[in-house]
């Protein structure tokens, strides 16, 4: 009633079986697009009401819709499919905008860049395919480093960080030219080499998830492949382009 239908999506006690328990249902985000926090909290031996989170406010329903848009937990399978791909889309479309305006400036200026074009051209690059590789080693950090072993989550985030830079340097080192060509071969390998790291490192692999139809976990190196294999097209694409 109080969420005019809403659904509770989560359950939390504390101090069970105590005179001081409470009880707090948070509400699920399956049946709403813009996600405002809202909460009841109850005392765990009356019911009486102690406090009420109503997500309330301008500044909560803007933030709220952006963040509900970005997760579709309101979305069935279709229009989640449709979503990524126009989300993939307009990533396109930024990236090729990006290669375009430096290739047009290249040939109006003739074979040899500025120090500018250079620059451009290299920021592109980190951003379009350095990136990606970072993730990569991200998911590779994931897989290798010991789960016991203290601020692991932290190692993680700092491969991705070390990578993505090192991806920023790289083409200062190597020219940018040569350097599209080498990343998206990296970026082939890393991405098409994650399932394979699965199967050696986890019991979640694809042998596993696929027969039980654990999409969720399947996905993730469904994807993995997917990626290798498009910038594995790419590599072999600028190769063939003089």
């Amino acid at each position: 009633r109080r969420w005019n239908g809403g659904q509770a999506g989560r359950i939390i006690v504390d101090n069970p079986g105590d005179a001081a328990a409470t009880i707090l249902i948070k509400r699920g985000d399956d049946d709403r697009v813009v996600l405002t926090p809202q909460a009841v909290l109850f005392d765990g031996v009356t019911g009486a009401v102690l406090r009420e989170w109503d997500g309330g406010g301008g500044a909560a329903a803007v933030r709220g819709g952006a963040y509900g848009l970005h997760i579709l937990r309101f979305a069935g399978p279709g229009l989640r499919v449709a979503m990524i791909l126009c989300g993939l889309a307009g990533t396109a479309m930024i990236g090729t905008g990006l290669v375009y305006w430096v290739i047009k400036r290249r040939k109006r200026n003739g074979a040899a860049p500025t120090r500018g074009q250079r620059f451009v051209d290299g920021t592109n690059l980190a951003l379009l395919v350095g990136l990606p590789v970072a993730i990569a080693a991200l998911l590779w950090a994931n897989r290798l480093i010991p789960a016991a072993l203290p601020g692991r989550a932290d190692l993680e985030v700092g491969a991705l960080l070390a990578v993505w830079l090192a991806t920023a340097l790289h083409p200062m080192i190597r020219g940018p030219q040569r350097a599209w060509g080498e990343q998206m071969a990296v970026a082939a390998v890393l991405w098409s080499a994650v399932p394979l790291l699965n199967l050696a490192t986890s019991d979640a692999h694809l042998g596993v998830t696929l027969a039980r139809g654990d999409w969720g976990v399947a996905g993730i190196d469904l994807a993995a492949l997917a990626t290798g294999a498009l910038f594995a097209c790419l590599t072999l694409r600028r190769r063939r382009v003089p």
